[in-house]
């Protein structure tokens, strides 16, 4: 669904939520799913959480998942 036009899932979009490139373009499938792997796979292996925790120190509150695939998320207008 993050690949798709809307750029979110049902909880993203009932949230006023989306997710983009960084540099505001829509997701490709392959970044949406390396996206998705790296959320469930990568950042659960960093110890503590860090790779959620890091959301609150980031300059733009980006998680690890979302630096790795070079996207954000954004308020959808």
């Amino acid at each position: 669904m993050t690949s798709s036009p809307r750029g979110a899932t049902l909880g993203k979009m009932a949230l006023g939520l989306r997710i983009v490139r960084f540099d505001g373009a829509q997701l490709s499938f392959g970044r949406a799913a390396a996206r998705h792997f790296a959320k469930f796979i990568v950042t659960p292996a960093v110890p503590l959480f860090i790779g959620y925790i890091m959301a609150a120190f980031t300059n733009r509150k980006r998680a690890l998942h979302d630096i790795l695939a070079d996207t954000r998320v954004i308020r959808s207008a």
